[in-house]
């Protein structure tokens, strides 16, 4: 049985989103959330140009309300991931102790997901019994590295980068070492993008007002995207243990659709509403999974030149 983890948004009742979700059973293997912004030192950075602060309270008492709800119905998992932090290790350090460790035994938080291995390790000594997880955005591709983290805090599942679940030959050595994987299937960041770290340190820091948008280059990029269509699933069963949904905040219903289309396999699902970030603002044709041929999932061209297949498919589609 194929396992999702399916991402919180404000954007339903509480009741309906667990009322929903719990008719899929097993599929659920958890539902993920990001730490109230009064929490999280980092929030302060990113939110002030993102959110006001009345949507900043209805997202806090909705993810409060959510834990409230949903603690033995539901395996929950906090987000505490930014790629670069802005505050030194002694602020960072306090402000877990003070804020985020009462806050997750408060709830009972079963898991946490976190980029910074030294707060990991704070966090892991104050509450033995929580699962850690590492993120996408701790960029590993180095199995070393993550024995490392699997070594000292017990790390069992792992979200290696987002160009992972396109790269077999990572996830066969991730697979070989013992480690499980999470992997996120419908976001469609550039395939190797050189923007993608530089992107979530400006972020995080508050630099600027717009993220990256590689995508809008050119056409073909749409197709260089790290998304997985519905009907890669089943060849990708053996490598991973959970697929990840991205997606917060987006209205319920949309998450719902992506869910289903990859519960469903389904074949005739526009990749233009499956996959965030597509650059779908240029590209206004919708371009159906049944389209998109397999050798995009192992594609590890060295030569897209020689290639050409990413610029016949924007000449066909887009």
């Amino acid at each position: 049985m194929r396992k999702f983890a399916f991402p919180h948004t404000r954007m339903v009742s509480v009741d309906d989103y667990l009322r929903t979700l719990s008719k899929y059973g097993a599929n659920i293997d958890n539902i993920y959330f990001g730490l109230p912004s009064n929490l999280n030192v980092i929030n302060l950075h990113v939110n002030k140009y993102i959110e006001s602060p009345q949507v900043l309270k209805q997202e806090d008492n909705h993810v409060v309300e959510l834990l409230d709800k949903s603690y033995g119905r539901f395996k929950r998992v906090a987000l505490y991931n930014p790629i670069v932090f802005a505050e030194s290790n002694e602020a960072l350090r306090k402000n877990a102790e003070e804020q985020i460790i009462p806050f997750l035994k408060r709830y009972k938080v079963e898991a946490l997901v976190i980029t910074h291995f030294y707060i990991a390790q704070v966090i892991k000594q104050a509450i033995p019994e929580i699962e850690i997880q590492t993120s996408c955005n701790s960029y590993q591709f180095a199995i070393p590295q993550m024995l490392l983290w699997k070594g000292e805090l017990g790390v069992e599942l792992f979200n290696p980068p987002r160009e992972a679940l396109r790269m077999p030959s990572l996830l066969k050595q991730m697979k070989d070492a013992g480690l499980k994987v999470k992997g996120i299937v419908n976001q469609s960041c550039l395939m190797g993008c050189p923007f993608t770290i530089l992107d979530g340190a400006l972020t995080v820091q508050g630099c600027r007002d717009e993220t990256f948008s590689c995508h809008l280059n050119k056409p073909e990029n749409f197709f260089k995207g790290n998304f997985i269509i519905p009907r890669w699933l089943p060849q990708l069963d053996e490598y991973v243990d959970v697929y990840k949904i991205v997606g917060r905040g987006m209205p319920f219903n949309m998450l719902l659709d992506i869910f289903e289309s990859y519960l469903k396999l389904d074949e005739t699902v526009s990749v233009n509403s499956l996959v965030l970030y597509c650059g779908t603002t240029t590209h206004q044709k919708e371009v159906q999974a049944k389209n998109i041929p397999d050798k995009l999932l192992t594609c590890e061209c060295l030569d897209c030149e020689e290639c050409k297949l990413c610029n016949v498919l924007a000449e066909q589609y887009l």
